[in-house]
């Protein structure tokens, strides 16, 4: 059997593992996320947001982090600046790009009580 080899899809260096892959897609994400070229790391960078956000949005439906994870990628490659939505009634997010370049997501409760008197 011929082993996959892990390949960056950016710069397309071959990347070091000692994994074996069963399709060359997952070679491909494996060497994207793995090498050294500059495209690479903000690819690690915008893949670890998303994965950070689906865990703070874990309560939300699938199609709210999609959502959120296409707005993180829009962010990411710079085709975004920031973006606000309304996700229900009463949270807000708010996904931007802060000036180190890294991705920020805010999301805000908006509570409120009221008494007829």
């Amino acid at each position: 059997m011929e082993q996959i080899q892990a390949v960056c899809k950016f710069c397309g260096q071959c990347v070091a593992s000692i994994e074996d892959f069963e399709t060359q897609e997952e070679a491909v994400e494996y060497g994207s996320l793995h090498c050294t070229c500059g495209p690479s790391k903000r690819y690690a960078e915008v893949e670890a947001a998303k994965k950070r956000a689906a865990r703070i949005l874990e309560n939300f439906s699938e199609d709210v982090i999609a959502f959120v994870c296409r707005v993180i990628d829009g962010i990411g490659n710079d085709w975004l600046c920031k973006v606000t939505a309304k996700i229900d009634f009463h949270h807000t997010i708010t996904i931007s790009q802060t000036a180190k370049g890294r991705i920020k997501l805010q999301l805000e409760k908006k509570t409120s009580s009221s008494t007829e008197l």
